[in-house]
């Protein structure tokens, strides 16, 4: 039998293997997935763990998904696999707890580990401890230890949450980090995948919208498609701002996040074509605030996440005799000036949209670029690099009337 007493670590196959019961698969499968998934931090990893991948925590066996199909009896081919195992993780439930096949894992595990109970990690789904602990687990060294936990019962969060939790504690075990460290990373790197799949599928969309748009005019030479314009124009309502908002966020906010964190944004959207012309509402604003007895202070940010590229921004200082809770700031939003080019091409080549009034196309624009700016924001809140609240710091205005409301919402009382 082959044992592993006294071998390199490099020999080692497999991270880890996964002992279930099968009435617990959808609980292994979610503990495979999300352990080979996690991104593990190499300055922080000891040079004495090998792992066979560069970048992520894999490979970990499980029966349903790595088996070769042959004709060996699959016992044999689950006892060399626990072999090349450097740790067991078992998934402790009322029906593992009385399994045949998770007794004889454990019980080979440990003959062929030099009977090592350190290399075998028990993961709780469930609260009576004593009843979903193996036999041969029944020890002080495990019923003693805090344990990854991935059970929910009686406790607040979804099941989600809580087994995301079990499977966070489990890798800060198997690569002996700190728990907190291991939930920071697992968290940031859940957002830098929400935030790259964001990415994905406006790309994706924009392409099948180009795609769309090709289409169009091709079959438009033999006949107008009506009912694929109206289609194609629905869909660009929320697609074409999402494609602004991460220059902005990214660009813009984050920077001034980093230099100004302790001040409020108050972001200037179009409520018509009109308003399209920058030039014409900045003077608008400026004259509402000055009439009002608002002073206004100009200033140039500096180096943006894009490069040395300033942008104006206005700093409003309160009335005489008053004071604002924070600093003010008012950004016009150049960037949705894009909106202007955009409808005048469609006004232009589309008969669809020759008949559409644009009023009401912008109004609907600046609704959807307001809502995809807070949603992507809270997305990525907790990275380092984004340092203020969008509920509490960013505000939005489309007319004077609604900026005024806000500006009295901001003085000290």
């Amino acid at each position: 039998m082959k044992n592993f007493n006294n071998t390199m670590e490099t020999q080692f196959q497999y991270f880890g293997f996964i002992s279930y019961s099968r009435k617990d698969i959808k609980a292994a499968t979610f503990l495979q997935n999300n352990i080979e998934h996690f991104r593990y931090d190499k300055r922080i990893t000891s040079s004495k763990i090998h792992l066979a991948d560069k970048k992520y925590l894999r490979p970990i066996f499980l029966d349903r998904t790595d088996l070769i199909v042959d004709e060996r009896e699959f016992s044999i081919e689950l006892n060399q696999n626990l072999e090349r195992s450097k740790y067991l993780i078992v998934l402790c439930t009322e029906s593992s707890a009385i399994s045949k096949y998770v007794a004889d894992e454990i019980n080979h595990f440990l003959k062929t580990h030099n009977d090592d109970y350190s290399l075998i990690i028990p993961v709780l789904l469930g609260s009576d401890i004593k009843a979903i602990l193996p036999m041969q687990l029944q020890k002080p060294a495990f019923l003693e230890r805090n344990l990854p936990n991935m059970n929910n019962e009686n406790r607040d969060g979804s099941n989600e949450e809580w087994w995301e939790n079990g499977v966070q504690q489990c890798i800060s075990y198997m690569l002996d980090i700190p728990f907190p460290l291991i939930a920071r990373r697992y968290q940031k790197e859940k957002s830098r995948a929400l935030k790259i799949t964001l990415i994905w599928v406006c790309i994706i969309a924009i392409l099948f919208a180009g795609i769309s748009v090709l289409s169009f005019y091709s079959l438009q030479k033999a006949k107008e498609s009506e009912n694929n314009a109206k289609n194609l124009a629905v869909f660009e309502k929320s697609i074409f701002p999402l494609s602004l908002v991460f220059g902005y966020v990214d660009n813009f906010l984050v920077h001034i996040a980093k230099s100004k964190p302790s001040s409020a944004i108050i972001l200037i959207l179009p409520k018509d074509y009109s308003e399209l012309d920058q030039a014409k509402k900045v003077r608008m604003y400026k004259n509402f605030l000055i009439n009002n007895e608002f002073n206004i202070q100009e200033e140039i940010t500096t180096q943006t996440q894009a490069g040395q590229r300033g942008r104006n921004i206005l700093r409003i200082l309160p009335k005489e005799n008053e004071a604002f809770k924070c600093d003010v700031y008012i950004d016009f939003a150049s960037t949705v000036t894009a909106f202007k080019g955009v409808i005048d091409y469609k006004k232009k080549n589309s008969t669809y949209y020759q008949n559409v009034d644009v009023d009401e196309i912008i109004e609907n624009y600046s609704k959807t670029f307001e809502e995809q700016i807070v949603s992507y924001m809270e997305s990525v809140k907790d990275d380092d690099e984004l340092i203020f609240s969008p509920s509490e710091q960013l505000f939005f205005a489309t007319t004077p009337e609604e900026f005024g409301v806000l500006l009295d919402s901001m003085v000290a009382k």
